[in-house]
């Protein structure tokens, strides 16, 4: 079994929904918000609905607390920091693109955001309204390392119940067998083996976007998948699979 990119980011979207509020809550401490962004500057980040349009509710690529509370309501599509950014930022083969089958590697950009508010400094704020930009970092981190780590747990497995090869959150399956949900599961594949092997070193660097205000912490991990184009051309039309031998020879 090999995971694609969307896959990818479908996990990312998903540690964002199902990560926990702390207790007491506080929302500064709890992802609220996911997205893929489209450009390399990200310059989405600082704006009001982060680039997301309504139809964003269908795919893997934006997710927010605040609008799913909201039932996805179109005229209200708005989110919360933190917010969990993803970036594919560079690809290479390790065989050759041109041959059936070949390898591709993805590195991809993961960053947790937060806002700045400098109304703390008057002294009468507290909790997440009174962290200085230094917290904001420290917390940042915090949440990273935990995305990082659910993206270990990953699993691709078949159930009892199931036999289709599925990608699955590890401590779910663990949690539906002690609950007598599923009889028992085999895991198949490891993405946490993946990205071991691919990252020996992961670095990590604070965000800065003084402008808007907004620190974090992020950093890059590779991944590699098999793939297989499906594309078969078609050879039913006349002449045009045939290449002319003095095609690429003309006069000026």
């Amino acid at each position: 079994m090999d995971i694609s990119l969307t896959d990818f980011f479908r996990i990312g979207r998903s540690a964002v929904q199902l990560y926990p509020a702390l207790s007491p809550v506080q929302s500064c401490l709890q992802l609220q918000a996911f997205r893929v962004l489209q450009l390399a500057r990200g310059n989405e980040v600082g704006t009001d609905n982060l680039g997301a349009v309504p139809t964003d509710k269908d795919n893997p690529f934006f997710w927010s607390r605040k609008w799913h509370n909201s039932k996805y309501n179109p005229n209200a599509l708005a989110f919360d920091y933190p917010i969990l950014t993803m970036f594919d930022v560079v690809s290479e083969t390790k065989t050759s693109p041109f041959s059936a089958g070949f390898k591709r590697c993805y590195t991809v950009e993961l960053a947790v955001l937060d806002i700045y508010r400098d109304d703390c400094v008057d002294g009468k704020k507290t909790g997440c309204s009174a962290r200085p930009i230094n917290q904001i970092f420290m917390d940042t981190e915090l949440m990273l390392d935990s995305v990082l780590r659910y993206f270990g747990q990953i699993v691709g497995a078949t159930t009892v119940e199931d036999q289709v090869e599925k990608l699955y959150y590890r401590p779910w399956l663990d949690l539906q067998v002690t609950h007598g949900q599923i009889g028992s599961y085999n895991v198949t594949y490891s993405l946490e083996s993946n990205l071991n092997t691919n990252n020996p070193v992961v670095r990590f660097a604070r965000v800065e976007k003084p402008t808007n205000k907004i620190y974090g912490t992020k950093c890059q991990v590779t991944f590699c998948a098999n793939k297989c184009p499906s594309i078969t051309y078609d050879t039913s039309l006349p002449d045009f699979g045939l290449l002319a031998f003095e095609a690429g020879c003309k006069n000026c």
